[in-house]
């Protein structure tokens, strides 16, 4: 049996991180899916959490006190269709190095954005 770290399912068949983004994007049915960015960390650490969802708005909750409400912009594509997305440098194309998005791919229309959600700082 090969396997491979890439794809949205596991060798077993178990959806990662990559899988529920997708699902985000694809289903119709509300979902949230919380995704840790850093694994190794010791409790009281900082830690960055993806938030997948497919709702506008998402709020954080850690031990019952809210950490922060993010929110995704509503954008359309070129034919006319939407989708969410966050207005923000997503800094992962260093090819790009001018316009008002640097570092980071600018869309037909003129935007950039994550496809989601990061939690706030404290």
């Amino acid at each position: 049996m090969q396997a491979s770290f890439f794809g949205a399912v596991d060798a077993a068949g178990f959806p990662k991180g990559m899988y529920r983004l997708f699902r985000s994007r694809w289903t119709g049915e509300p979902m949230v899916h919380l995704l840790p960015m850093t694994w190794n960390h010791e409790r009281g650490d900082t830690v960055e959490v993806w938030a997948c969802s497919n709702a506008d708005t998402v709020e954080l909750y850690l031990d019952g006190t809210s950490l922060g409400v993010r929110r995704f912009d509503t954008k359309r594509t070129v034919d006319g269709r939407t989708y969410l997305e966050t207005t923000e440098a997503t800094g992962d194309d260093k090819t790009f190095t001018t316009g008002p998005y640097r570092g980071s791919h600018t869309s037909p229309k003129g935007s950039a954005g994550k496809p989601h959600l990061t939690s706030p700082s404290r």
